[in-house]
Parts: C-alpha cells; structure tokens; sequence
C-alpha cells in the first residue's frame, strides 16, 4: 500500500537551542539535507512544533530539512515571565536561533501568530536568508512595509517592565 509519509520519518527529532537567554525547542526531520533550503515551519496558538507533526509526514519525500519551532511560552520552549511574547518579540528570538542553525534559502510556512512572525523574519529580520513566504489562516499588516512597521501599534502595548534587548545585539 502506498503511503504519503517516507523513510525520513526516522529521523525527526527533538532538539533544543539557544537564543538571546531562552532555551527554544523544536522539532527537525531530514537534517541530513542540510541547511540550504529548510521550511520553517511556525504554529499558530495554542499549540507548538506538535501542531504540524502530520505535515512534516507528508513533506519527508521534498528532500529538504524541515523545522517546526514551539515559539516562546509554547510546547516545550521556555515560558518565562515577564518576556516580549509579542509577533515582533517572537520573531527577534526565533531570528538569532536561525542564524545560529545556519538555515539558508528558508521556505518560510506560518499559520495564525506563526504567519504573523513569519512575516516580520521574511521582510525584517531575515529578509536574505528567506527565499519564500507561506502563510496559512495569517494575521496580516496592511502597510509592511512601512519604515516602522510592525512597531507602531506594538509600542503603545510595550511593557516597559519587561526585559529589552540591548542595541549591541541587533
């Protein structure tokens, strides 16, 4: 009987890394592709990497590493208080995990909050290492392109306790 998933089922794993001073956790499967080409792919809430267990299944025979990261304060990524769990806030995390993973020519895929973070990495923060832009069920920004964007409605929501990062780390 055919079936939709291949044998690099066998190699997704769980794994965890290090970004800005959280421990972020996701799921890889066909890493031995390497890191040129990876879909990325980010959950919507509530959920986590889980969420898209299925199609990671489905994607095994594109020959390509796939991630499926639990964004901070989701699955089994770290949940601290108080921390910027914000679209921007996320995607800032995510961006320096990437970068560490060495992930090039990503295939960006987000789904709900996912799209929306998918959207601030693919046109702010890792506009050359995206090669394409998926968005499933999406947030979305009329103007994203504005010289401030998303930034302008997240400031008047900022919690000015909450940790910021320093200049020095962009």
């Amino acid at each position: 009987m055919a079936s939709n998933t291949s044998d690099v089922l066998a190699t997704r794993e769980r794994r965890s890394g290090r970004s800005v001073h959280y421990n972020i956790s996701y799921l890889v499967q066909g890493a031995e592709y390497g890191t040129d080409g990876a879909i990325v792919l980010l959950h919507d809430i509530p959920a986590g990497a889980f969420s898209w267990e299925s199609i990671m299944g489905q994607l095994g025979g594109v020959n390509r590493a796939v991630y499926a990261f639990d964004m901070l304060g989701f699955g089994q990524s770290e949940y601290p208080w108080p921390a910027d769990t914000s679209i921007w806030g996320q995607a800032d995390v995510l961006s320096y995990l990437i970068k560490d993973l060495q992930l090039t020519n990503i295939v960006l895929v987000g789904h709900g909050l996912g799209g929306g973070v998918a959207q601030v990495l693919a046109t702010r923060l890792l506009r050359p290492e995206t090669a394409a832009l998926v968005l499933v069920d999406s947030v979305c920004y009329l103007h994203t392109f504005a010289e401030n964007w998303p930034l302008t409605d997240m400031e008047k929501r900022r919690d000015f306790d909450a940790p910021t990062i320093p200049n020095w780390m962009h």
